[in-house]
């Protein structure tokens, strides 16, 4: 096999643009699905839970997801009686002087969402409430 084919920019312009990221792995060896069993096996892990208690802030801990990647920073909060799981994110300063943030990272779509909080919101309780 020529080195060439495994270099999306030898491909040409063209197609280089137009594989998605899975294409790309697969093209440099790497596969685009995990083994079922791995996955299976494999579920979210919460490290340097932390209560806060400020606010609406209820503590920090550290996120790794079952791909492997890892969120530090993620944090548990309480309005109302209810409880949610946010991303990290950067505070700034509106026009009108009010603090505003903005997630790092945010879902397509409120099903993801809602399933990532039936998924973790348990277990970012358990760790930092118990």
């Amino acid at each position: 096999m020529r080195s060439s084919t495994r270099n999306p920019a030898a491909w040409g312009a063209d197609r280089a643009s137009r594989l998605t990221f899975a294409d790309q792995n697969e093209h440099a060896g790497y596969s685009s699905q995990a083994p079922a069993k791995q996955v299976e096996s494999r579920s979210f892990k919460i490290t340097n839970a932390k209560r806060i208690d400020k606010n609406t802030l209820v503590g920090k801990f550290d996120l790794e997801m079952p791909s492997g990647l890892k969120i530090s920073g993620m944090m548990l909060f309480e309005k109302d009686g209810k409880r949610w799981v946010n991303f990290p994110s950067r505070e700034w300063v509106g026009d009108d002087g009010a603090k505003q943030y903005s997630p790092f990272l945010e879902f397509a779509s409120k099903e993801a969402r809602g399933r990532f909080q039936t998924a973790v919101l348990p277990l970012a309780e358990e760790a930092i409430l118990r």
